[in-house]
């Protein structure tokens, strides 16, 4: 039987730029809804998650998935509304989307 101590995770994913600000895409596979945090902090954006072991009635003979805690951290560009950050996980991935203060946004200026 190969048991397997819980560990600090660090999911992987994707962060990239739309016209509106950056978008971070993680996969937290096995992690509920209740069991993440996404903090806004100091210019870093936190996310932490936890993955149980599913438990079986059965006598465990060897343990392929991994469970423990998930953390990662990024730095944020100033250009970042804090109080505009959103998150949504669908189908084990999370989405977080750091929209750029007004402020910073390109807009159009007409010519008259």
């Amino acid at each position: 039987m190969n048991t397997q101590t819980e560990n600090l995770l660090r999911p992987s994913g994707n962060f990239y730029r739309v016209p509106e600000g950056c978008v971070v895409e993680l996969e937290m596979p096995g992690v509920p809804r209740e069991g993440l945090e996404v903090q806004v902090e100091n210019g870093r954006l936190i996310v932490r998650g936890r993955r149980v072991p599913a438990s079986s009635s059965g006598r465990e003979l060897f343990r392929e998935s991994v469970s423990g805690e998930y953390r990662r951290e990024f730095r944020l560009d100033s250009s970042v509304d804090p109080a505009a950050v959103s998150a949504e996980l669908r189908d084990g991935v999370l989405t977080v989307c750091l929209p750029d203060r007004e402020s910073v946004r390109p807009r159009r200026i007409e010519v008259a």
